[in-house]
């Protein structure tokens, strides 16, 4: 994780607990029995619904995770979190916000894909991925972004926001 001192390992090993409990509920429980019928519910392909679902509560979490980190991060090094000049939101996003960017990437790949759905968690995954590297390339866009630079985010919330778990989207 990008942050340091005690509140980065504490921010880093939260975030990495959130993702082994997310991926561990993704796993569900092995059965030791070999019916049809357990075998045919352990086949039983995950529905867009259910991928909402975890997304909605991963990205929420990790979104008042992230919150509380920035919170941290500026009381740290002095920084008025609730009004930061400029340098001092480039800052929070370089050392905070982007490393909750890819914990979500790392979750979306993750996840399992409902049938056909495929090309659209593909799309969210590599609109999250430009966006980072250009957040990462010019640090000042997500704190101000301007006509040559955009928001880098913005096609990540288009595509979140359709797909259903809209708050994935915001960086």
């Amino acid at each position: 994780m990008i942050l340091s001192g005690e509140t980065g390992r504490t921010t880093a090993l939260c975030a990495t607990l959130v993702a082994l409990l997310a991926l561990l509920s993704l796993a569900g429980c092995g059965s030791s029995g070999g019916t049809e019928e357990s075998t045919a519910a352990q086949a039983k392909p995950v529905t867009k619904k259910e991928v909402v679902h975890r997304a909605e509560v991963f990205c929420t979490h990790g979104y008042k995770a992230q919150a509380k980190a920035v919170e941290a991060y500026a009381a740290k090094h002095g920084i008025e979190w609730r009004a930061p000049n400029q340098a001092e939101r480039e800052e929070l996003n370089r050392e905070v916000v982007l490393r909750f960017v890819e914990e979500k990437i790392a979750f979306w790949k993750a996840l399992p894909v409902p049938p056909g759905d495929g090309p659209q968690i593909q799309r969210i995954i590599e609109s999250m991925e430009r966006g980072l590297e250009e957040a990462k390339r010019h640090p000042g866009v997500l704190a101000a972004p301007t006509a040559e630079h955009p928001e880098p985010f913005l096609e990540t919330r288009e595509l979140t926001g359709k797909y259903g778990p809209w708050i994935c989207g915001q960086a």
